[in-house]
């Protein structure tokens, strides 16, 4: 890096010197001031580029003049053009907002009716990207003063395949800061009009606007509707983007079960009940070919069937439904390759804190996540490791569940504990709310926490570390090198255990920092605000990582505390013993009946 540093300065000297001797013809000469601007913008000298970018654009001859080809005008009206994105772009930087949109501006003038590429108008929209409603008031203004050729120019640049979140989350954001989200949709609606119906651009146009009734705006009906019938729609994307549309789909899957589960929790006709479970039972796949080895990812729906027929019964289906997720996730721990491990301990993670006794080796999976299980196979797989994303950012939305609407699920019932700000660390008790046929499990899903080993931190925070995470070459054990970041959209990236993280239990996907669990819970109370977009949901019930005491993994061995345990020995115990008993606890529990009036 000091090699390549010394190289630019050495070149921007010799660019300067060119510059004091220059004879030759104009163009030429601009091209030169032009190489010169940018290698300051480069050595983080904006304030010279910005001088040499205007030096280089006054030394162009008037392209309107007579004496030019067409040909040349053009040519001299382009380079025009260039140099006054350069030049808007160093603007940015030293953020001098309303130059760098005057510049941009005029390059849109000379544009005519081509219009600038919509990575350009994507640099427009950049200079408006705080979080607030000044910058998304700006944002509204000038996506209005655009024509409708520009408009449509960016959104392609933003849907035609991978779908970038910052940029859709800076639209979106706006339009609903300033109460012009029909607008909005007015806008992707009549571009979408102009679509093939079989396009994967059509497909992200779509998606947009079904996140826009929701969560955004909190229309359930309208955001179930949309994902349905994304569900069913037939696109042909190319190729090299097969994997993209895939994972999009199993996001809209998975949204729209989750929308389905608030609808369920919050209903108190058993009828209705009914009716929301067989919709989610004859929710379609994702994938047209999946067969019968489902992604683990969308097990999370199954997941979520599993949670209403621990309320609607019967139990013996609820316990049948549970066995076989538990056994998918134990056969993705225990097969030959690494790259399902994950996804595979996340799930098992909500399986396991389902149920009673489970809670120890549910934290166990969840801590674990981090980590390299069986060295030997690590890095050998054959299919592709992005089959692991547990988060879903790269598609303009953040995972917010439906119980971000304007609705919220009823508080806990009386008696139940709940972790609070003075005691993070209370253990959460399952309510019994069985029905009178002793068919059901209690629908509440459990906090699962631990109380903390005297003397010892949950989690420790390196030394001098400012986010509580260590560098994986530090920490004396096997790290996978991936991890998960918020979805409270703080930017938070968690890729070891050293830092404190929640993973939502109802959400299909969802973690939390500790500062984002913490505005969860106050969001929930009333005491703060709802952001523009909201993340996760209220009364949600988490499963906090990493375990009090967790030293990770290595050479497949699990540490924590004083306790060392290989991978296989805890699945074998987890298999033959601690789940099975779980199920007996079950069956033998009192059905929520207790003493009343006893101690009258």
């Amino acid at each position: 890096m000091d090699r390549r540093a010394a190289l630019i300065t050495e070149a921007g000297e010799s660019l300067k010197k060119a510059v004091e001797c220059m004879r030759g013809d104009v163009l030429d000469n601009v091209a030169t001031v032009r190489l010169l601007a940018s290698v300051c913008d480069r050595c983080d000298k904006s304030t010279d580029a910005i001088k040499h970018y205007e030096d280089a654009y006054n030394m162009l001859p008037d392209h309107e003049a007579e004496g030019h080809s067409e040909q040349e005008r053009e040519k001299i009206k382009s380079i025009r053009v260039e140099i006054l994105t350069e030049k808007a772009s160093a603007l940015s930087t030293l953020e001098q907002t309303d130059e760098a949109l005057q510049a941009f501006n005029e390059a849109r003038r000379l544009q005519g009716e081509q219009t600038l590429a919509g990575t350009i108008l994507d640099d427009i929209t950049l200079l408006f990207k705080k979080e607030d409603e000044t910058d998304g008031r700006r944002l509204m203004e000038v996506l209005k003063s655009w024509t409708e050729k520009e408009r449509n120019n960016w959104f392609t640049y933003l849907f035609v395949d991978w779908v970038p979140i910052s940029g859709v989350a800076r639209l979106q954001r706006a339009a609903k800061l300033t109460g012009e989200t029909d607008l909005l949709i007015g806008w992707l609606t009549a571009l979408a009009d102009t679509l093939p119906a079989q396009s994967l651009h059509l497909f992200n146009i779509r998606g947009a606007i079904a996140h826009i009734y929701y969560p955004m705006l909190g229309d359930i009906e309208k955001g179930k509707t949309l994902r349905q019938e994304l569900l069913t729609t037939k696109t042909k994307p190319d190729p090299a983007y097969e994997d993209t549309m895939n994972e999009t789909r199993t996001r809209h899957r998975m949204q729209l079960a989750d929308i389905l589960f608030y609808e369920f929790q919050t209903t108190a006709d058993p009828a209705k009940k009914e009716e929301i479970m067989e919709s989610l039972r004859l929710l379609p796949s994702a994938h047209d070919d999946e067969g019968d080895d489902k992604n683990i990812r969308e097990s999370h729906v199954d997941m979520l069937r599993a949670n209403m027929l621990r309320i609607m019964g019967p139990a013996k289906e609820y316990q049948r439904y549970m066995d076989e997720l538990f056994r998918k996730c134990i056969a993705g721990l225990e097969d030959s390759v690494s790259w399902n491990d994950l996804s595979s301990l996340r799930l098992l993670s909500k399986v396991l804190a389902s149920l009673d006794s489970l809670e120890h080796d549910a934290r166990i999976a969840i801590s674990a996540q981090f980590s390299v299980l069986d060295r030997a196979i690590h890095g050998q797989d054959t299919e592709s490791e992005r089959s692991e994303t547990t988060s879903d950012k790269d598609v303009g939305e953040t995972d917010a569940g439906p119980d971000a609407g304007p609705e919220s699920v009823a508080e806990p019932a009386t008696g139940q504990d709940t972790a609070t700000e003075d005691d993070p660390l209370a253990t959460s008790e399952v309510v019994q709310k069985d029905s009178p046929t002793d068919e059901v499990h209690n629908n509440e899903v459990k906090e699962v926490v631990e109380e903390p080993i005297e003397g010892e931190r949950s989690h420790p925070e390196p030394e001098g570390s400012d986010t509580g995470e260590s560098n994986a070459s530090e920490l004396d054990e096997d790290l996978i090198g991936g991890g998960v970041y918020c979805d409270g959209q703080c930017g938070v990236e968690i890729y070891s255990w050293t830092r404190s993280f929640y993973y939502c239990l109802v959400c299909p996907s969802c973690d939390l920092c500790e500062d984002c669990h913490a505005k969860r819970l106050k969001q929930t109370k009333g005491e703060l605000e709802e952001p523009w977009l909201n993340f996760c949901g209220a009364n949600h019930r988490y499963i906090k990582g990493a375990m009090t005491g967790w030293k990770g993994v290595k050479n497949g061995v699990i540490r924590y505390a004083d306790t060392e345990i290989t991978v296989t020995e805890w699945l074998r115990g987890l298999k033959e013993e601690r789940w099975p008993n779980a199920w007996k606890i079950f069956w033998t529990r009192q059905g929520g009946l207790k003493d009343i009036g006893v101690e009258d």
